[in-house]
């Protein structure tokens, strides 16, 4: 990229014991959107996810911020099953906008499982994606719009969960992230790929932000739902 952020842009603190709740990651993912183990509302594994959706008895974090943030979801969502059911939804669970897709994974080209909430109508709007469209670089686009578009009239919450690097694995990712990598086996070298389009990804929304003149007011935190492609590699 063409600006450079300094060493104080990017300091933080690193946690080198920090774990998910499950090695799924519609649990864990549930964990990380709720602040409380997966075990305590009685999700163990995906099956328990797509069946039971949200937690109705727990308060989702991002509800009580309502008030004092404007709330943004971005990517994956996967709080039940590919539906989006009103109730089980990102909106329901205190978001104003959301532009992605439910369920474990989907497509990186050509995905047509993504869908973006429409306020006037109360309803998610399926936007098919173009079949050269790499769907980590159109999340990280969307957040970058999100961030460019908001006035910062209030606080922003942005929720971004990039769905790499779930499978599926099968097509590599765009040359410019690609060619980078050599290993000598093609499953680890698209794995390396799709991760790294995560963390240009990422600069990139940094980058936007210190344009903004918003990044000395943010908060970043980076976790992974369960970190690992699982048997595919």
């Amino acid at each position: 990229t063409n600006a450079d952020l300094t060493d104080a842009d990017l300091s933080g603190i690193h946690f080198t014991d920090a774990y998910t709740t499950s090695s799924l990651c519609g649990p864990s993912r549930l964990s990380i959107l709720t602040g409380k183990n997966n075990a305590n509302f009685g999700v163990y594994n995906n099956i328990d996810v797509n069946q039971g959706g949200l937690p109705k008895d727990i308060p989702w974090p991002v509800g009580a911020l309502s008030n004092h943030y404007h709330s943004i979801a971005i990517g994956k969502w996967h709080a039940k099953s590919h539906r989006f059911d009103l109730g089980d939804d990102p909106i329901t669970a205190g978001f104003d906008q959301f532009f992605g897709f439910n369920g474990h994974g989907t497509d990186y080209y050509n995905s047509v499982d993504i869908h973006r909430y429409n306020p006037q109508t109360n309803e998610y709007i399926n936007v098919p994606q173009q079949p050269k469209e790499y769907l980590t670089d159109v999340f990280t686009e969307e957040t970058i719009s999100a961030i460019e578009e908001y006035q910062f009239a209030k606080p922003l919450f942005l929720y971004l969960s990039y769905n790499a690097v779930h499978g599926p694995l099968g097509l590599k990712a765009p040359s410019i992230y690609q060619d980078k990598f050599s290993t000598g086996r093609e499953k680890a070298d698209i794995i390396l790929a799709y991760l790294n389009a995560v963390d240009v990804g990422i600069k990139k929304i940094q980058e936007s932000l210190k344009a903004k003149g918003e990044l000395e007011n943010t908060v970043f935190l980076f976790l992974a739902d369960n970190g690992s492609p699982g048997g595919e590699a």
